[in-house]
């Protein structure tokens, strides 16, 4: 998964729609208020939040992941919320950086292909070699940190929403 860096995880709460959506704003900075907050209370994300759904991103906490998206799903008392851990913003920009890689690759690999060893110092194919590089890099810093705070995110969302992980299959298809 460190290749990859997104992940879905199911909770099941027992709570209400309204105190979830209560528990989640405790924690966030509303990007439709302005980003203000009207109590004193630390928290930790930006964003918006519905009674649907709510989109965060972690601005103070160092052990959450970065974005987070989420849908509130059932009714009554039987709730259940799908997340989606995010390592980057957007899966497009993810897949911008894989495409850059894939061609930078493919470059280097067509000039050692086509003129041999010797043409590595040209300057085309040493530019390419870094940014290649440089996006591996970055890419797989990424992804360690992602899976790293994996753990620590499903475990702050569990106990802000006194919930349990629970796997897709679990949850009756209506709601999905």
């Amino acid at each position: 998964m460190i290749l990859f860096p997104f992940r879905t995880v199911y909770l099941k709460t027992n709570k209400l729609r309204k105190e979830i959506v209560s528990d989640i704003l405790s924690n966030t900075y509303l990007s439709d208020a302005g980003y203000k907050k009207s109590d004193q209370k630390k928290t930790f994300f930006y964003g918006r939040v519905n009674d649907q759904g709510f989109i965060l991103q972690n601005v103070a906490h160092e052990k959450i992941t970065a974005f987070i998206e989420g849908n509130i799903l059932g009714v009554g008392e039987e709730m259940y919320i799908k997340f989606r851990f995010k390592g980057f913003r957007s899966l497009r920009i993810f897949l911008l950086l894989v495409i850059l890689m894939a061609g930078s690759l493919g470059f280097v690999g067509y000039h050692l292909w086509e003129r041999s060893m010797g043409s590595i110092t040209d300057i085309p194919v040493l530019f390419a070699l870094g940014v290649t590089l440089i996006l591996l890099f970055f890419s797989l810093n990424a992804g360690k940190a992602f899976v790293n705070k994996i753990r620590e995110t499903k475990a702050f969302f569990c106990d802000l929403l006194k919930a349990e992980e629970v796997d897709k299959t679990d949850i009756p298809g209506i709601f999905l």
